[in-house]
């Protein structure tokens, strides 16, 4: 005998979530236009070396090419370092070696939300963002002075635990609002607080 309770349970569950995570999911998934920012992230004192982007553990987006979201992706995180570059004393400079991604979410598909047992009704794969999937994102980074020398450099592994609650300042709309938010943290933990 069917558990009706369970299954409707299982229904109300998967679609709350979607509910709830609908808005942080779309915000993913706008697009940057690369003739309208390509000049500015060219004249940007941060560069940004992503170095094997194949094996990072999430850049996905659920009906997008992979090859075309990672780009779109990056070129939308390059432009973000590019403004907070713009915050750097004059004449220096900020270079990054980007090893790792892990969007804030993950993707699931209607059977992992248990709902093998019900017709897709036009649902699709989707981003859904949960407490526990938390962005990270693993870099080297070095900043040069505008002699030429190099002032500081590290290792990074970044993660946000508490993502969720901190992004609550920034527009719901904007592209990549965890992911941002950490940076921009790390950015003025690193660079700007000692002054």
């Amino acid at each position: 005998m069917v558990n009706y309770s369970n299954a409707y349970f299982r229904v109300f569950l998967f679609v709350s979530t979607f509910l709830l995570s609908a808005q942080a999911m779309s915000s993913n998934t706008q697009s940057v236009d690369a003739t309208s920012v390509g000049d500015k992230v060219a004249q940007s004192n941060v560069s940004i070396e992503w170095v094997e982007p194949r094996k990072f553990r999430d850049v996905r987006h659920p009906t997008t090419s992979r090859k075309r979201y990672r780009e779109s992706v990056f070129l939308e995180l390059e432009t973000f370092f590019t403004s907070l570059g713009e915050e750097l004393p004059e004449g220096y400079k900020l270079n990054l070696k980007v090893t790792d991604l892990d969007l804030a979410g993950t993707i699931q598909t209607p059977a992992m939300a248990g709902l093998n047992n019900f017709s897709s009704g036009g649902i699709e794969d989707y981003r859904i963002v949960r407490e526990i999937d938390i962005p990270r994102m693993t870099f080297s980074y070095e900043l040069i002075d505008e002699k030429g020398q190099i002032l500081k450099q590290e290792e990074v592994k970044l993660k946000d635990m508490s993502f969720l609650s901190r992004a609550g300042s920034i527009s719901k709309n904007t592209s990549l609002i965890y992911e941002k938010v950490m940076i921009s943290r790390w950015f003025k933990d690193t660079f700007i607080a000692g002054d």
